[in-house]
């Protein structure tokens, strides 16, 4: 098991996601992430109004989104 980011092996548990699974974070990078996750990725589409909002200064509640999700999709 590797970090998506970055490809290391050093990770530590880091709590665990509302769904009950564990979350991991990456001690080189500091990614977070979860291993076989079972929410969908974001499309480019909806990644690209959601930059495009954060850039306009719009709040992620107006697109319904959730604002933990789409800013682990960004980095």
């Amino acid at each position: 098991m590797n970090c998506p980011k970055c490809n290391s092996s050093q990770f530590v548990k880091n709590g665990h996601t509302h769904y009950g699974k564990q979350r991991f974070r990456c001690q080189a990078c500091g990614r977070q992430f979860v291993i076989n996750p079972s929410g969908q990725p974001i499309s480019q589409e909806t990644r690209g109004l959601i930059e495009g909002a954060s850039k306009n200064g719009l709040i992620c509640n107006n697109l319904r989104l959730r604002s933990h999700k789409t800013v682990a999709h960004l980095q």
